[in-house]
């Protein structure tokens, strides 16, 4: 080999190593080879099978890198880190959404549950109160406590004191009435005897030479006598100016008890009836307590009811109601639905609601209505 020969494979040497310095330092997967000098198109075929090896190299680098990483989040989406957003927040909008629903569900259910109990219940009772319209073999009885009245007033829906009276009366007729029902145990109410004042005439006396005064009267117990006698000393002033004339008498009425078969508690008797059913005896003009109204315990109010029936007789009869033009006793027995009614309101103007009313119910509370009557009449009478 010649001096040139040498001197350009020298040359040739240091290009090539130039050239490799300069493509290592080429950035990767960078194919861009345009400003290359002429010596670098000599050996093209070179430089750009070791770029396209090392471009190959950085892509399959990249490839494998986006593989890791789909893997790694694939990984992470199979342990619930990832996509937590689109995953738990629709399951929690479907998770209220169903218990909402099974919420309403419930509500639903309980109120149709509760709803079905209901009618169960009226029906039940409107069964029973069928039943107990239909049963003629109960008898009731009246003015008296009696467990079968007080089952009676319950399924009718008044007041439960297990004494039947004029309202338990009415309704129980009107049941049995709208039903097309027998009313043969239906009870028979008291009878009011209400007369004119019977001109007093001189009697001659036939009561054995034994007995004088009340002592004489037919059914005379005379057990409780001044215990009677104190209580209508003790009455309200108001109710006392009827008593001018009213002989009290501790005994047994004796047409009250014909007529209802026991002695009742207490009678108001202005004209004298005896047990033949004849007014005009030596009772006239008289109020009566039984032994047995004494041992009830209710002597206090048993004496204001029938001290209100002597009022109503003496008093509110002959008293006018400027506002109607009507007596009191009209008016009040208007208001209160009857004379009995009237005498109970009086005893409970008196003696609150809780005191013993036959015929309203005890613990009946009066009125406006009611008030104003009696306080109107008792103001101006």
């Amino acid at each position: 080999m010649n001096k040139n020969t040498t001197l350009i494979t020298a040359i040739t040497a240091l290009v090539v190593a130039f050239l490799v310095l300069t493509t290592a330092c080429i950035p990767a997967g960078n194919g861009d080879l345009s400003n290359l000098t002429e010596g670098k198109e000599t050996y093209k075929s070179l430089i750009l099978d070791t770029a396209e090896t090392h471009q190959h190299s950085e892509e399959q680098e990249e490839v494998e890198t986006y593989v890791s990483k789909e893997e790694t989040h694939q990984e992470a989406s199979d342990h619930g880190h990832s996509h937590n957003e689109y995953v738990v927040v629709p399951e929690i909008g479907q998770t209220q959404l169903i218990v909402e629903e099974t919420s309403s569900n419930e509500v639903e259910a309980t109120e149709t549950q509760s709803s079905a109990a209901a009618e169960a219940e009226i029906k039940r009772l409107q069964q029973q109160l069928e039943d107990v319209l239909s049963d003629t073999s109960i008898e009731y009885s009246w003015g008296t406590y009696d467990p079968d009245t007080a089952l009676l007033q319950e399924l009718l829906g008044t007041t439960v004191d297990g004494v039947y009276g004029n309202m338990t009366s009415r309704l129980h007729m009107a049941a049995l009435a709208e039903r097309g029902l027998n009313t043969d145990n239906v009870p028979v109410s008291p009878v009011v005897v209400e007369v004119p004042a019977v001109e007093e005439k001189p009697v001659t006396p036939t009561a054995p030479a034994s007995c004088s005064g009340i002592t004489c009267f037919d059914g005379y117990e005379g057990q409780y006598q001044a215990q009677v006698e104190a209580a209508a000393a003790a009455l309200p002033a108001e109710l006392r100016t009827a008593f001018g004339g009213v002989t009290v008498v501790n005994g047994c009425h004796p047409y009250a008890k014909v007529t209802f078969g026991r002695c009742v508690y207490g009678v108001w008797d202005s004209a004298g009836w005896d047990a033949n059913g004849n007014h005009g005896a030596d009772w006239s003009y008289t109020l009566w307590v039984s032994n047995r109204g004494v041992e009830s315990g209710r002597l206090t109010d048993i004496m204001v009811h029938e001290a209100g029936h002597a009022y109503s007789y003496a008093i509110a009869r002959r008293c006018l109601n400027p506002e109607t033009g009507n007596t009191f006793r009209i008016d009040a027995r208007e208001i209160f639905g009857g004379e009995e009614p009237f005498a109970d309101g009086i005893t409970a103007y008196y003696n609150g609601a809780g005191a013993y009313q036959n015929y309203r119910g005890t613990g009946t509370a009066l009125s406006t209505a009611e008030i104003d009557i009696l306080e109107r009449m008792f103001s101006t009478c």
